[in-house]
This record gives C-alpha cells, structure tokens and sequence, in this order.
C-alpha cells in the first residue's frame, strides 16, 4: 500500500532528521494519514531543506536549542527566525511542543520549579495562546501538496482532575475560619465531622456526586507518602493505607472513577511508590509541580505509567508547552519520542486562588475568557483540590467549581477520563 504523505529530508537539514521526523509525525497525527521519509526525493514528496524544498527550516534553531535566545532569535510575535527572518514555524513547533526552554537547569523558582516568570510564554505574553496549532495551520497552508488535507476540528473536552494533599486540614482551617466568622454551628459540625465521622476534606462521595449531576467524571491523584520532604515541603498529611482513605480510594472505582498517583517530593521512585500505591497507575502528576520534564519524564517511562498530567504553570493559567491536545514528549538523549502521554495541565485553583489572590468572580472570569479562546482542539485540563470542596474556608471557589462545571455542561464541553486519554493519544 503507498504510504500517504512521503517526506523528503533533504542533505541539508540531515543533522536534525530525528527532531523533524518527530515534529511531522505530530503535524500529522490528526489527519490519520501514514508518513515513509526518504533521503532522495520522489514525484510527489515534500521536500524539508535548509534553502529551496516545500518547506524550509533553520537547522541552527535545533542544534543550538539550548542556547537560543528570546530576545535575538524570535520575531516580536514569538516565532523563530529562518535565515532570512521569516518566522521558522517548523522549528518553532518543535522548539515548544518539546519544552526546549526547560533545558536550562539554572532557571528555578525557590522550590526548584522552572517559573513562569522566566518562560517564553510571560516574555511574549502568550500564555493562553495554541502556537504550536497557530504554526501548524501555518504550515499546511504554506505547502500546495496538502491543500487537499482538511484541518480537524472538534469541540475542546474537559479533563477534571483532584490532586489529593490534604485530608485533616478541615479542622484546623475550616474551625479557625468559623471561628472568625462566629459560626457556632459550623464550628461544632467540623469537630463532631472530623473527629467521630470522617475528615471533611476526604470527600470523594461529595465530589462524585456533585460531577455526576453534570455527567462530568475525574481523576484523584493521591500521595502514598506523609510528612514534610527533605526541601520543607509538605507531603500528604493522611496515611494513604488507613481505611478510611482506603475506602474512598476503593469508592472512585466502584463509581467509575478513577485514581492515580501523585508522586511524592521524595527520594523514592516511582516503583517504590507505586508498592504503596497497591494498585497499577494508569496516571500521575507530580506533587506541587515540582518536577523537571528532561530528567523526570525518563522517570515515567521507565516506571510504565501511561499518562503524566504535570506540564502546567504554579503560577498562571494557560499553556506551558504552548500546544493544546496531549502528546508524546521529546526524549532528547535517546532523539525520539517517550512511550507516555503527557496531557499538560492549563487551570489550577491554587493558581487563582494562592498566587494571584483573585476573588471567585475574578476567576470565573479568567477561565471562560481561557475556554473561550481555546474552545475547539484542545484537551483542557482542570485541577481542582478536595480541599476547596467546603462551605467554610474555601466556600467561594467550592460555589466556582459547580458553576464551571455548569457552563462547561451547558456549553456543550463534554467530558474526557484519564483513560480515554490513553486510549485516543497513544
């Protein structure tokens, strides 16, 4: 059967064969069509050169990826430059999709977090912009061999997840909250709550039951180790095998949920972790975004987790790989791609909340301006704590959730799991 699409990489750009094979395969992938890659061309192959062919790249934005720099080797509009300044959408896509920026291991927030502040997406202002999207269009409209290929559009979904770091807080911070507002009853409901019944923040039946009335349904990722890691950082304050939170984790499958892990700031892999765990992750997102995509995404692979929902901002909401469907991460020591799916993380209730200080409004705002924009092509990803799910502290962001979760409905987003994720991009 005669492959499709054939590709001609031509002498020129053969240093950089395996980063452009990666990046066609992903220009590609949603129109279902096979690629074969020749070093000669044929009647009817595109051409990628360095000077004359179907589409021209500059081998220099990929050899130096490391050292390219936001100020002289990108347009003002954010693309870099082909030798002659036009914007290289080529390398640019590559450049992004493969968290290039990343590769610099001395930019770092206080926790070890590459930040936002120094990112491509603050320095041209594009956080909440597709420009991997943006740079494909450009491409299949620059090329008159593929006008006959049709862009792929489908109503954006909506990833819901629940990162699982807090249990007993409801105590403490909800008691200390009715306490101030004078609350009697509500200050008597969370003793008697949390110290004869249950933790108020291990709420998963809550959580369910609120999703199922907007036919929505989610993933919890839940931490197997307590106590604060060796940087000060707290881990989860529950003991993951009690059986009051074995209950629950066993509740979210029962119902159709799902669970996975949420990897601990420790020294421990994630096969140690996943002991713990008792049961096979099919997902994990790394506890408070700390992480390094170059040197944790090996990490994943290795261990044989299939979803990693990580590559998100602490900071802001948006892209931080600038791409809005899940895909394969670039392996840069092995020039190919991870076996996993990574599904990059865009809205945080910490992010609104935590960081910028924004009222419940304020918020709701931001998100549906966020969707709005991005209402078609992309997997948005939600992050939601148990612990914003209270009448108390948090009542404002709990109202927020059910009032996202009503427009997404209304609005015709439907929902996506953790497992048809896998299921559809891998």
């Amino acid at each position: 059967m005669k492959p499709s699409i054939q590709i001609h990489i031509d002498s020129s750009v053969n240093a950089i064969e395996r980063e452009l094979t990666y990046i066609l395969l992903e220009l590609f992938k949603p129109f279902n069509e096979s690629l074969s890659f020749f070093n000669e061309p044929l009647e009817n192959s595109l051409t990628i050169a360095a000077h004359q062919g179907d589409l021209i790249t500059n081998e220099y934005n990929f050899v130096h990826i490391k050292q390219l720099s936001f100020d002289n080797d990108f347009t003002a509009n954010g693309f870099l430059k082909l030798e002659n300044g036009n914007p290289d959408y080529l390398a640019t896509a590559f450049y992004l999709l493969s968290c290039a920026q990343e590769l610099d291991d001395s930019r770092k927030d206080k926790f070890g977090r590459f930040p936002y502040q120094e990112s491509y997406q603050k320095y041209f202002s594009n956080a909440e912009k597709n420009m991997v999207q943006f740079c494909f269009d450009e491409i299949l409209k620059s090329i008159n061999k593929l006008s006959s290929l049709k862009k792929q559009t489908f109503k954006s979904r909506i990833f819901l997840s629940h990162d699982v770091d807090t249990v007993y807080g409801a105590l403490m911070q909800d008691g200390f909250y009715a306490v101030k507002k004078l609350n009697i009853p509500g200050i008597f409901n969370i003793m008697f709550s949390n110290l004869l019944i249950k933790p108020q923040w291990l709420n998963m039946d809550k959580i369910m039951k609120i999703e199922t009335e907007y036919d929505f349904k989610s993933t919890f990722y839940w931490l197997v180790n307590k106590g604060l890691s060796k940087e000060g950082i707290k881990n989860a304050d529950y003991i993951y095998n009690s059986p009051k939170v074995q209950s629950q984790v066993e509740l979210v499958t029962k119902n159709g949920w799902e669970n996975g892990i949420h990897k601990s700031i420790s020294d421990e892999s994630f096969e140690e972790e996943i002991v713990k765990l008792k049961f096979k992750p099919k997902g994990n997102r790394y506890h408070f975004l700390k992480f390094k995509p170059h040197h944790d995404f090996a990490k994943i692979n290795h261990a044989g987790i299939k979803l990693d929902t990580s590559l998100g901002f602490a900071e802001e909401l948006g892209f931080r790989n600038s791409y809005g469907l899940p895909y394969k991460p670039y392996d840069f020591k092995n020039k190919m791609a991870f076996n996993f799916v990574e599904c990059p993380l865009h809205i945080m209730d910490t992010t609104l909340h935590s960081y910028q200080k924004l009222s419940a409004n304020e918020a709701y705002n931001k998100i549906i301006s966020f969707t709005e924009k991005n209402a078609e092509n992309t997997i948005l990803s939600v992050l939601w704590h148990n612990n914003y799910f209270t009448p108390y502290k948090y009542e404002s962001y709990f109202v927020l959730y059910k009032k996202l979760l009503a427009y997404f409905y209304e609005s015709k987003f439907a929902c996506i799991t953790q497992s048809q994720i896998i299921e559809k991009y891998s």
